[in-house]
């Protein structure tokens, strides 16, 4: 009787505050770097991310995130000018340090209404072999087919991590410090998340 007991109990525990994993997917993927120049604004690509993400669930509704880590295949940022594409691996030293990470620090507000999760975290943006804090306001549609779409944008400075804002031209083109990373993202369930 006492083991059925525990059995209940523990199902019940489980049941009302769990974990869940999900993985970034390739699907519908869409992450952008956006800046500007001294002639013209610019916007390049990030095509090779990866992530794995738990948020902590109270009833099957999810209540909060308790771990997130994003990685980004430097070489993978790109656009459509050849030229560009090679300044932007020079600048991001991308022989050197082949992968960007992000890893979460702390969640500093969380809200989930109807399904609709809104929120910002902050954590630790590794770029070029420097290492930042960052914050990223995001928001969420509802889960759907163990399928979740989360959306944000942030914004760095290049000399924050030490890379000095490509120029071309001789030097007539300046590309200004700011960058504004914007992304949509979708991510389906998974195993549990692994350390780096």
């Amino acid at each position: 009787m006492r083991t059925i007991f525990i059995l209940m109990l523990t199902l019940i525990l489980q049941t009302v505050s769990a974990q869940t994993n999900f993985s970034l997917s390739k699907e519908n993927l869409e992450f952008l770097i956006k800046g500007t120049s001294s002639l013209h604004e610019w916007e390049i690509e990030v095509n090779n991310v990866s992530g794995q993400i738990v948020f902590n669930n109270n009833n099957r509704a999810i209540q909060g995130i308790s771990a997130l880590k994003v990685m980004v295949i430097t070489s993978s940022i790109t656009s459509d000018n050849g030229i560009m594409n090679r300044k932007t691996a020079r600048a991001l030293k991308a022989d050197k340090y082949p992968v960007i990470y992000f890893n979460l620090d702390k969640v500093l507000s969380f809200t989930n209404s109807s399904g609709i999760i809104k929120g910002e975290i902050s954590g630790s943006l590794e770029v070029a072999g420097t290492k930042k804090a960052i914050r990223i306001p995001f928001e969420s549609s509802p889960v759907l087919s163990n399928t979740i779409k989360i959306t944000g944008n942030t914004t760095i400075l290049m000399s924050d991590f030490g890379i000095e804002p490509p120029t071309a031209l001789a030097g007539t083109l300046k590309t200004g410090d700011r960058a504004d990373i914007v992304f949509s993202t979708t991510w389906m369930q998974a195993e549990l998340l692994t350390e780096k």
